[in-house]
């Protein structure tokens, strides 16, 4: 089961990252502060947009190999995820770490403890690893607790009813981010370290959620959890539904600039934020797929989707070598930034990540 569209958004939540980047990095202060640029400016929203999409993807996965293999679908399983993440993240970590910090080889102590955080996954558990090695893998870390957690509960999951999922989820996501909220206003910690506690595994359940709940719905065949109305599968409804819920959402956040300030936007405000991406990927999800409709237009967009992987971890890496230069302009070093990223993840992509995915496969 495969749907074109979603490699654009996963195009579209790659660029978001590597944009905000550039924008916060080189900076970029003279960068549009309205219009649909804007959008780029919270441009870091695209990782919630990934945590929806593999909420989606994943369960997808699993639910087809447990439905395949029965309760031996773990390495199967564990291969594939494997497969997928390792090489390139051990590939542009270790790049990272030669090109960008050197300074860790010379700490035997904090190189060791990088090693063995990142090895486990576990980097973004500890402030000092979370961001100590290629910014941006801090996710890779959840992303992989989120798919160990899916492969020993998808025998549960399967029982339930989506929504009961999706609602003990979010809950969890609340409960979770009032508790960092109230413990980093205690101890007045700063923007870093509410960001860092608040983006662990339970504050990003909402995002997962939403994209198991979608998942379920489309295997639900047989009928047993939602009924046989076709209005729900109409993309047009959707997108109104996303044009609505996104309007509402990002006009609450830009009238609320003291984010980590406010302990309803701390706590709700990125459940909006997933409901609009769960939006956003149920209209890809049943729209007529656009590679079909015009391959010119919208197969270059799908293949950066299809090397996405590589343009989250690549860019960083980019950026930080290229700002060494300074005679580029804003819209230069953007642009040098996009050739060199995706130049390194086409070529990642077919001699890295690709002959080895096929091969576990």
């Amino acid at each position: 089961m495969y749907f074109d569209n979603v490699n654009l958004l996963r195009a579209f939540a790659a660029l978001s990252v590597l944009v905000y980047h550039v924008i916060e990095l080189y900076p970029w202060k003279s960068f549009p502060v309205e219009g649909p640029l804007l959008w780029f400016r919270i441009g870091w929203l695209g990782v919630d947009l990934f945590f929806v999409i593999s909420g989606f993807v994943i369960t997808l996965s699993a639910s087809q190999l447990f439905e395949q293999y029965g309760d031996k679908f773990h390495p199967v399983y564990l291969r594939r995820r494997i497969a997928r993440i390792l090489p390139l993240y051990f590939l542009t970590g270790f790049l990272f770490v030669l090109f960008c910090e050197p300074a860790i080889l010379k700490n035997l102590g904090l190189l060791f403890k990088n090693l063995i955080y990142h090895l486990l996954f576990i980097h973004n558990l500890d402030p000092v690893t979370h961001g100590a090695i290629d910014g941006p893998n801090w996710s890779v870390g959840v992303e992989m607790q989120f798919y160990l957690l899916m492969m020993f509960s998808i025998r549960f999951l399967v029982r339930l009813h989506p929504g009961v999922i999706l609602l003990v989820f979010i809950l969890t996501s609340w409960t979770w981010r009032t508790l960092v909220f109230f413990y980093c206003q205690r101890l007045n910690l700063d923007d870093f370290n509410r960001f860092f506690l608040s983006t662990q595994i339970p504050g990003c359940l909402d995002a997962f959620g939403f994209g198991i709940f979608l998942c379920r719905m489309i295997l639900d065949r047989e009928q047993r959890f939602f009924p046989p109305d076709s209005i729900r599968r109409n993309p047009w409804l959707w997108m109104a539904a996303a044009v609505l819920i996104a309007w509402l959402t990002f006009a609450l956040f830009w009238s609320s600039p003291n984010y980590w300030q406010s302990w309803w936007m701390a706590i709700f405000w990125r459940t909006g934020a997933a409901m609009t991406f769960f939006i956003v990927l149920a209209t890809a999800v049943w729209l007529v797929s656009l590679i079909k409709l015009n391959k010119f237009i919208f197969k270059p967009l799908w293949y950066l989707g299809e090397i996405s992987y590589g343009i989250y971890l690549w860019h960083i890496l980019v950026i930080r070598n290229l700002s060494e230069v300074k005679t580029f302009t804003v819209v230069e070093f953007l642009l040098w930034t996009l050739f060199f990223t995706i130049a390194l993840s086409a070529f990642s992509w077919h001699f890295v990540e690709k002959p080895l995915i096929k091969r576990f496969r």
